[in-house]
């Protein structure tokens, strides 16, 4: 087993991405980050340890790479969709 304090950031990255980038991880991170409460918009539910936790896993997946936030959030809109037409005011 590694050693995770002797181990190069990029190892580090390679070793989260192999963990979460297949169809399984990404439901296992997606949990993850839920439990952690990333996705509320509740003041009340949002802990700042947990959020700092979940961001912490999301660097090192390297969600936040070298493009920086900005990318993140371009990748982010361009992944979300349109609300149905039944569901838009006229």
């Amino acid at each position: 087993m590694d050693d995770i304090k002797t181990m190069r950031n990029d190892e580090l990255i390679r070793k989260y991405q192999s963990v979460f980038a297949g169809p399984d991880g990404a439901v296992v991170l997606s949990d993850i980050l839920s439990m952690l409460g990333y996705f509320s918009n509740v003041p009340d539910r949002i802990d700042p340890q947990r959020i700092a936790v979940a961001n912490t896993i999301m660097s090192r997946i390297n969600a936040f790479n070298d493009e920086g936030v900005t990318d993140y959030v371009k990748r982010i809109v361009a992944g979300a969709k349109a609300p149905a037409k039944e569901n838009m005011e006229d």
